[in-house]
Formats: structure tokens, C-alpha cells, sequence
């Protein structure tokens, strides 16, 4: 119940300030979606660490209740018209984030050639999907250090520095892991979930390439 409460107030706070941008085109909304879901799993995951609860799904609902307390104020107080200001200045989709609008530009045999490219990248993804959740951790990066942190990091309550053998478990970004350590916790600990911290992460850097590097408008 603690897990499906989490991730409710996740959705659903991310959803609340994704209108309040209200941004024109179905993918970089749902690209500002899922940037604002990471970033409130990381904020949370500082914040319980600060009061050593990292570990309890519990004390994440606070911070996340606290978020869609100040979307749904900035909500009643009509900012909209400057968050929309706002997105309209950094968040305005390129082109090559329209693709069915390319798709339907191209010649027949392109338009089908990309066609297939799209189903075979859906089908990769789907059993790569598969492999993930069905299997259990067996990366070199996993077993090094990736599963380490977490572990150290859920028993003890914080994400403080702590010794180790290997510089990975001490010095790599904390970011992965306080994704990783979510994951774990709002699947009900299940170690199948615990390989899925790369597709976010991966994902993530590839939204902000597309959609907030000048380069890409």
C-alpha cells in the first residue's frame, strides 16, 4: 500500500506542474513528465537522507506529499501564465521531436523503411524489458559497485560517503543510486526491478540532449 501511495503521489504531482507548462506536443510533454518524476525521486531521496530514513519508503511520503502540495498551490495561485512564459522559452519542441509529422513527409519506401526501424527499436525494448525484470542482477557494474552503494546506503539510512575497497562505491554520481534505491523499495523489494536504474537514467540524458540543448532547435 506504502508503494502504490509513493508512486501515486509521484504521477500525479509530476502530471499537475506538467499542465501547469502546458507546452504544445504530445512528446516533450511527456519528455517534462518524466524529467520532473526523476528529479522528485532524487530530491526526496537527499531529503530522507538528511533525517537518516533513506531506507523507509514511509518518511518518502512526506517530501512527495510536500510536492504536490506546491504544485497544486502554484496551481490555485494561476502562475500558469508564467510558467508558460517559461516553457515556451526552453521547453519549445524541435522538429525531430515530431516524428510522425516527418514520417509523413517522407517518400512511401522511407516512410516505410523508418516504420520498421520504430518497430524494430518497440520489440528490442519490449524484450530488453523482459530481460531486465525477469532476471536477476548480473552486470559487472552491478555487482562492483552499483549494488553495494544501495545496500550500504538502505542500511544505514543516509547517503554518506563511507569506506570502501573499490573508489566506484564512494565517488560515482549518487544520482543512480537514489534512483536504483527507489526502484528497489517501491517494487517491494524486488531484485528483479534493481536493473531498470539504467533505462531512466539513460533516458534522461538523452530528453535533455533533445529537448534543452540549443543545438537540437
Amino acid at each position: 500500500m506504502i508503494e502504490l501511495a509513493s508512486l501515486c503521489l509521484l504521477l500525479t504531482s509530476s502530471w499537475v506542474f506538467t499542465s501547469l507548462l502546458d507546452v504544445k506536443g504530445r512528446v516533450i510533454n511527456l519528455i517534462s513528465l518524466w524529467l520532473l518524476a526523476l528529479a522528485q525521486i532524487v530530491l526526496a531521496g537527499y531529503i530522507t537522507s538528511l533525517v537518516d530514513h533513506f531506507g523507509n519508503l514511509q518518511y518518502w511520503l512526506l517530501p512527495q506529499s510536500a510536492f504536490l502540495m506546491l504544485t497544486m498551490i502554484a496551481k490555485r495561485m494561476c502562475v500558469r501564465g508564467g510558467l508558460r512564459r517559461l516553457a515556451s522559452e526552453f521547453l519549445t519542441p524541435p522538429q525531430s521531436l515530431r516524428p510522425w509529422q516527418l514520417v509523413k513527409s517522407l517518400p512511401p519506401w522511407q516512410a516505410t523503411t523508418v516504420m520498421l526501424l520504430f518497430a524494430t527499436v518497440i520489440v528490442l525494448g519490449i524484450a530488453n524489458c523482459c530481460v531486465l525484470i525477469l532476471g536477476t542482477p548480473h552486470q559487472w557494474d552491478s555487482l562492483t559497485y552499483h549494488i553495494a552503494r544501495v545496500a550500504y546506503f538502505l542500511q544505514h539510512g543516509n547517503i554518506h560517503p563511507f569506506p570502501a575497497n573499490y573508489w566506484a562505491q564512494t565517488v560515482h554520481p549518487k544520482v543512480s543510486a537514489i534512483l536504483n534505491a527507489y526502484l528497489f523499495m517501491a517494487s517491494s523489494r524486488n531484485e528483479h526491478m534493481f536493473q531498470l536504474h539504467c533505462s531512466p537514467i539513460g533516458f534522461q540524458k538523452k530528453c535533455w540532449t533533445e529537448a534543452f540543448s540549443p543545438a537540437t532547435r
